[in-house]
C-alpha cells in the first residue's frame, strides 16, 4: 500500500468516526429529550411564541432578539411540524455537531485513542447532556465555540471566519461578545504571519455582508434602529441576581468543567503535545476562558452559559492527560462517574423552609447550595423528567377536571412559586387558558400571560378572589387554614383562597417569596 493509499484510507477512517459521533450524540440528546410539548423556562416560552409571532416589544422573543435562531426554528417547522420539536432538535444537533468539530480539533493534537476518550468525557458531561435534551438555546455555544476554532486552525477557512462570526450574532448576541476576542486573535496572527492585508479586508466585507444580510430585515421588524435602541434601554433583560447569587450560580455550573483538571491534575508529569506551537493553543485557551470568567462573575450568569468554554477547556485538559495511562484511568472513572450522575441522581423539591423563607435565601449558607444542586440548578435526567411530569399533571388537571366548579378556562390559573414550571412556558404549551405569576419584586404586583401578550397588574386581592391556585403539595401545612383544597393530582394540589381568608393568604404569599 502507497503512502497516498494509506493517506486516503486515514481519511477516510477519520470521517467515519466523525459521522458516528455526530449520529450517536444526536440519538442519545433525543432519547433523553423533554416530552412533547415541555418548555422548561421562561426564555423558551419567549421563544415559542415568538415562532408565532415575532415581536420583541412584548418579549417575544425576550432581548437582544435571537432573530435567525427564530428564523431556523421556523425553518425546521417545514419539515417538524411541530415548534417544540424543532427546537429540541436544533438543541440536540448543536451538542451533536459541538462534538463532533470538538474531536476533528483534538486529532490535530492528539492520538486517537485520547481524542476519543476526552471526546467521550465531554459526551457525558452532564452540563452538555443536559442542555442537549432540553428546547434550550446553550447548545448553540459549544458548536458556535467549537466551529470557530476549527476553522481558525486552517487558513484556507480564512474566508468563512467572519461569515460565520456574523451569522452566529443573529443567533445568540452574548456568544459574540464573549468570543470576539478570539476573533480578534485569529486575524491578527494571519495578519502578523502573512501580511495579507488585501485577505484581511476583503473577509471583514464578507462578514459585513452576511451580518447586514439578517440584520437589516431584523431592525425593520423591530420598527428601526431608534425603537431597538429604545427597548434596549427600556427593557434590560438581564436580571438582577446579585453578585452573590451569579457567582454562587456560575460556580454550580462550572464545577462540571473543572472536575477532570481536579481529578487528573495529579497525575501530570510531563507535557506532550504534538503542536510546534504550543502557545498558540494555551493563548487560544486563555482568551475563550477569560472574557466568558469576567462576563460570568461580574455581569451575568444563568444555567448553561459555560458551554462555551467547554471545547478549549477540554483541550487543555487534554494537554495533561496526553499518552499518560494513569490520567487516562481516571478519565474513564470520571466519565461513569457524570453518566451515573445524569442518570441517576435525584431531582429534589424543597420545603418553603429550606428554600423560600428569609432565613434560607441567605446565599452564605452551604445547606442552600447543597440544596440547590438537587433542585433547580441540577443537570440531571430526573430533572428533565420532574418537568416532564409537573407539566402533565398540570395538562390532566386542566383538562379532565374542568367544568361547572373548575372553571379553568374563565378565571386566573396562579402557580405560587413552589411549582418548578415558568408560566411563560405554560402560556406557549396551553394558549387558551389564562395564567398569572406573582411579581416577587413588587409588593402587591403581579403578572397575567393571556394571548400571546404578558400584562403586569396591581391588586393582588383582586387576583386570589379569581383564581385557581395549583401548587405542591408540600406548601399545604403552611396555609391550610387559608385556603380551599379542589383536587390533588400526585405532588400537586388545586386550590383556592378562602372568602375570609384572602388577605391571610397574601400575607404568608409575601412573607414566603417577598425578596
Amino acid at each position: 500500500m502507497t503512502i497516498s493509499d494509506m493517506q486516503i484510507k486515514k481519511k477516510k477512517s477519520e470521517l467515519l468516526i466523525s459521522i458516528a459521533i455526530l449520529l450517536l450524540v444526536l440519538a442519545l440528546r433525543l432519547l433523553t429529550s423533554a416530552a412533547p410539548n415541555v418548555y422548561h423556562s421562561y426564555d423558551t416560552g419567549n421563544i415559542t411564541l415568538a415562532v408565532q409571532d415575532y415581536n420583541i416589544a412584548e418579549e417575544r422573543p425576550h432581548l437582544p432578539g435571537y432573530y435567525l435562531h427564530v428564523m431556523i426554528i421556523r425553518l425546521f417547522n417545514f419539515t417538524f411540524h411541530n415548534t417544540h420539536f424543532s427546537m429540541i432538535f436544533l438543541s440536540a444537533l448543536y451538542s451533536a455537531l459541538g462534538t463532533m468539530l470538538f474531536y476533528k480539533i483534538s486529532r490535530k493534537f492528539l492520538n486517537i485513542l485520547d481524542s476519543l476518550l476526552l471526546t467521550l468525557l465531554i459526551v457525558t458531561n452532564p452540563l452538555v447532556w443536559f442542555y442537549g435534551s432540553v428546547p434550550e438555546i446553550y447548545s448553540f455555544d459549544f458548536f458556535f465555540s467549537s466551529l470557530l476554532i476549527y476553522l481558525s486552525f486552517n487558513r484556507k477557512f480564512i474566508y468563512l471566519i467572519p461569515a460565520v462570526f456574523a451569522l452566529g450574532a443573529g443567533i445568540r448576541q452574548s456568544s459574540v461578545i464573549i468570543l470576539l476576542p478570539l476573533y480578534i486573535s485569529v486575524f491578527y496572527i494571519y495578519y502578523k504571519e502573512t501580511k495579507d492585508l488585501r485577505t484581511l479586508l476583503l473577509s471583514q466585507i464578507i462578514g459585513i455582508a452576511c451580518f447586514a444580510a439578517w440584520f437589516l430585515p431584523f431592525i425593520s421588524s423591530v420598527g428601526g434602529i431608534n425603537t431597538y435602541l429604545y427597548l434596549i434601554r427600556t427593557q434590560n433583560p438581564l436580571p438582577d441576581l446579585g453578585f452573590s447569587k451569579n457567582v454562587l450560580q456560575m460556580l454550580i455550573y462550572l464545577f462540571w468543567l473543572v472536575l477532570p483538571f481536579i481529578c487528573v491534575f495529579p497525575f501530570f508529569k510531563t507535557l506532550k503535545f504534538k503542536s510546534k506551537n504550543p502557545r498558540y493553543f494555551l493563548n487560544q485557551f486563555l482568551i475563550l476562558f477569560i472574557p466568558s470568567l469576567l462576563m460570568f462573575t461580574f455581569v451575568h450568569y444563568t444555567r448553561g452559559y459555560w458551554l462555551i468554554a467547554i471545547p478549549s477547556t477540554f483541550l487543555l485538559l487534554g494537554l495533561v492527560m496526553s499518552e499518560n495511562k494513569k490520567a487516562r484511568f481516571v478519565i474513564w472513572i470520571i466519565t461513569v462517574f457524570q453518566m451515573s450522575y445524569f442518570l441517576f441522581f435525584p431531582y429534589k423539591i424543597l420545603s418553603i423552609e429550606q428554600f423560600y423563607s428569609p432565613k434560607a435565601r441567605s446565599e452564605s449558607q452551604f445547606y442552600t447550595l447543597t440544596s440547590r444542586l438537587m433542585s433547580q440548578n441540577s443537570v440531571s435526567l430526573n430533572h428533565i423528567k420532574a418537568l416532564n411530569d409537573f407539566q402533565s399533571d398540570i395538562k390532566t388537571g386542566l383538562d379532565t377536571r374542568s367544568g361547572k366548579r373548575f372553571d379553568f378556562k374563565h378565571t386566573y390559573i396562579l402557580l405560587d412559586p413552589t411549582v418548578p414550571v415558568n408560566e411563560r412556558a405554560l402560556q406557549a404549551s396551553f394558549p387558551k387558558y389564562t395564567f398569572a405569576k406573582l411579581n416577587l419584586k413588587k409588593p402587591d404586583a403581579y403578572f397575567i400571560f393571556k394571548d400571546k401578550k404578558q400584562i403586569p397588574m396591581t391588586n393582588r386581592h383582586i387576583l386570589l378572589n379569581n383564581s385557581i391556585i395549583i401548587g405542591l403539595d408540600l406548601i399545604e401545612k403552611n396555609i391550610s387554614k387559608d385556603i380551599e383544597i379542589l383536587f390533588r393530582l400526585n405532588s400537586l394540589i388545586f386550590y383556592k383562597a378562602l372568602n375570609d381568608s384572602n388577605n391571610a393568604l397574601q400575607n404568608k404569599y409575601d412573607y414566603y417569596f417577598q425578596k
